[in-house]
């Protein structure tokens, strides 16, 4: 099973009509959804403006910041918080024909208010070029049913994007057969990556079958003769996946090959899927490098021979 994964850049909003500054208070909250996504080619990536816990919202503005050289939006649509409401709602791109790096946003309630948590906007953007944009809440406003300001906390975000596939990701040996009384060890190969400085990895695997027992470096990795971070993140906490961080220190590599071993007990005969849930490769610069995703398989049979008898010489047997 081969998946891709990416990189963006950054967008700004500012919303048309007055801009008014949030309080500190603690209370309602806004940010954005999801974190810091990851997207590849022609794709496209949706960020969520997302708002929790506001109480009578009559109104939103919104300004938030965007690196152009990274991303571009190409389109902004009302979230369901104010969309749903049951008076209907008012809503705005603003600089739509006519926005740089930042997104104008403007919204009202028509004759009702709404709370809760919900999204406020959705904002899609196109990739550019390789890399990663902030997105920075530059002026931010949200209103009640009497227009006085509502206090709120909001966060900044991003999201990161890829031009093109330069590389692959495999479990190597991709399929491999072990027996009882014996390990099972099985290393994370990078192949064709260039400047490589960093790997996140999360990947699935069945619990009832295998169990991981140790993390270690692959000759690829000691062959960079880079200093390196080597951790199992869940080490304490596996329940049926592993996650694994690595990092070059002060230096980047061409690799291709090995970069981390694992080794794996049985526990049940049966099969056990390998499966990537998530992959981040970076580079000297901290982009993202895409890679495809090549998942894997385990298998666990007992050791014991099985000789196959013919239904005659079994009846012999018993009489």
């Amino acid at each position: 099973m081969i998946h891709f994964n990416s990189a963006a850049k950054t967008l700004s909003l500012v919303i048309m009509g007055t801009v008014f500054l949030a309080g500190t208070a603690l209370g309602a909250t806004l940010g954005f959804t999801p974190d810091n996504p990851v997207f590849a080619g022609e794709d496209l990536q949706t960020i969520q403006v997302l708002v929790e816990d506001v109480e009578d919202l009559l109104g939103a503005s919104l300004t938030i910041e965007f690196d152009p050289a990274v991303v571009s939006p190409v389109g902004v649509s009302l979230g369901g918080l104010m969309a749903d409401g049951s008076c209907g709602a008012f809503f705005q791109w603003v600089n739509a024909s006519d926005f740089t790096n930042t997104i104008e946003l403007d919204a009202a309630m028509l004759g009702c208010t709404v709370g809760g948590s919900g999204v406020l906007f959705d904002i899609t953007f196109e990739g550019v070029a390789t890399g990663t944009s902030e997105l920075v809440v530059l002026e931010e406003d949200l209103r009640d049913s009497i227009n006085d300001p509502i206090e709120f906390t909001s966060s900044n975000g991003s999201l990161s994007y890829v031009a093109e596939v330069t590389g692959d990701i495999r479990f190597e040996p991709d399929n491999v057969l072990f027996e009882e009384d014996s390990t099972c060890e099985i290393c994370i190969d990078l192949e064709g990556v260039t400047d490589f400085m960093g790997l996140s990895v999360e990947f699935q695997f069945d619990p009832s079958v295998i169990w991981p027992l140790a993390v270690f470096s692959g000759d690829t990795l000691d062959d960079t003769g880079c200093p390196y971070f080597l951790d199992w993140i869940n080490t304490g906490s596996v329940v049926d996946t592993v996650e694994i961080d690595l990092a070059l220190l002060g230096c980047s590599a061409d690799v291709d090959g090995p970069m981390i071993c694992l080794t794996f007990q049985g526990v049940a005969f049966g099969e056990s899927p390998l499966t990537w849930l998530d992959v981040l490769v970076r580079d000297s610069e901290n982009n993202s490098i895409l890679v495809n995703w090549h998942d894997g398989m385990v298998s666990y049979n007992s050791a014991v021979d099985v000789v196959p008898v013919n239904f005659g010489e079994l009846k012999s047997i018993y009489r």
